[in-house]
């Protein structure tokens, strides 16, 4: 299970259901507030709009954790909309682009009816992903 940097669990409760935020927002320490983050997730079961709010408080390093859900966590997001520093999603890998370092593979291809040699040029990254750079028609 993950953990957030005050030790709590990081899930959401709505509906008698404990559920996975979908995204979190970090948010830009100020001068009252430091380790800002912006949970946000849908409840499985009705939909609604869950938000929870972490923070710890400067002075005495408390921590505060505040839970908004329908119109109160619209609000709070349009509130905290140019705080935002970076978000969870943001270090996600694309799914089927290239990302990283790659590396090329070379595949040969005979059709044998014909007995024509195809040579086939792939870039690949180390996520899997692989994308065809050149395709060589050969006799």
């Amino acid at each position: 299970m993950l953990t957030t940097s005050c030790g709590r669990a990081v899930l959401l409760v709505h509906c008698n259901m404990r559920f996975r935020p979908s995204e979190i927002q970090f948010l830009y320490n100020n001068e009252f507030f430091t380790h800002r983050r912006i949970e946000l997730g849908n409840c499985p079961k009705c939909g609604k709009l869950q938000v929870r709010l972490v923070e710890k408080r400067v002075t005495d390093g408390q921590w505060f954790d505040t839970v908004y859900s329908k119109q109160k966590a619209e609000k709070m997001l349009k509130a905290h909309r140019d705080e935002i520093e970076y978000t969870s999603n943001s270090f996600q890998k694309p799914n089927k682009t290239l990302h990283g370092f790659r590396y090329g593979e070379n595949y040969e291809r005979v059709n044998k009816k014909t007995g024509e040699v195809t040579i086939i040029q792939k870039a690949c990254d180390f996520h899997g992903n692989k994308e065809v750079v050149k395709e060589i028609i050969g006799t």
